[in-house]
């Protein structure tokens, strides 16, 4: 386990971040006092989620519905 004072941790967020997504531990203190713990959270399955929140992946709307309402194709291209 890695231990790091507040200063340096501002100051690396990004490179310690990383370490933890790696697997490694780090405490931070403060004034030498153990204040935080950082710990890579255990890996969440897609099958685990329920279905319900899971992302929904965008469609596009069919070449029929484009023949007959262009608005609606106009919108969905705006979307992007």
């Amino acid at each position: 386990m890695q231990t790091l004072p507040l200063n340096v941790f501002r100051a690396q967020l990004a490179t310690t971040i990383d370490k933890v997504l790696a697997g490694e531990r780090v405490q931070i203190t403060r004034h030498g006092i153990a204040i935080i713990e950082l710990r890579p959270l255990q890996p969440i399955k897609a099958e685990s989620v329920p279905r319900w929140q899971r992302p929904v992946k965008r469609q596009s709307l069919s070449k029929n519905a484009a023949a007959m309402n262009p608005v609606l194709v106009e919108r969905d291209e705006q979307a992007f």
